[in-house]
């Protein structure tokens, strides 16, 4: 909140947690606290033409690259391609359009193939001014290593079964027993 408050936003930033942890929702929730029209503490508002547009994942200034094997529900270790890579980084070497900001949000970056992570690893180096890369993966061990160093890396971990059951009947009036043991098995 310090860094965003003060406009010192880390050019790269990369989400590592298990699958489903909220690194996706994450990364757009921070797009839309990086181009919210709201006054600062009360970012991202949800309500203003950026909240809604970046939700709807039709922002000009924001960009969402994943495999397009995940999109239609199979994975292969080499789905992101250097094609989708270089139009990223073209669009990152622009000047925002609408927004402060141009952000790039790289879905499953460990599935990016080997010239695809090579590629990227020159806009990680010399980023553009107005721009903010955010990359999710599950490990920092599934990425190369000069990727790794060059992102400011926040690892995301599962709630505990405590605050998932506490939260399952604080918002869903999940009765206590219940709510402990879905908590229990969900992981």
């Amino acid at each position: 909140q310090r860094t965003i408050a003060a406009e010192r936003v880390p050019h790269a930033l990369l989400f590592v947690g298990p699958p489903g942890v909220g690194k996706r929702t994450l990364a757009r929730t921070l797009a839309c606290v990086l181009e919210c029209a709201a006054e600062p503490a009360q970012r991202p508002c949800g309500l203003c033409r950026a909240c809604q547009r970046i939700a709807d994942g039709n922002y000009p200034d924001v960009r969402v690259i994943e495999s397009e094997r995940a999109v239609a529900g199979k994975q292969d270790r080499r789905d992101i391609s250097i094609d989708q890579i270089r139009a990223l980084q073209h669009q990152m070497s622009l000047k925002p359009y609408e927004g402060r900001w141009v952000i790039g949000i790289i879905a499953d970056a460990h599935t990016m193939s080997d010239a695809a992570a090579n590629c990227l690893l020159k806009t990680l180096e010399e980023p553009p001014g107005q721009a903010v890369l955010i990359l999710t993966a599950p490990d920092t061990a599934q990425l190369l290593p000069t990727i790794v160093s060059r992102c400011q890396v926040f690892t995301l971990r599962p709630l505990s079964p405590e605050a998932t059951a506490a939260a399952l009947v604080d918002r869903f009036a999940v009765p206590e027993q219940e709510a402990q043991r879905l908590a229990r098995l969900s992981g």
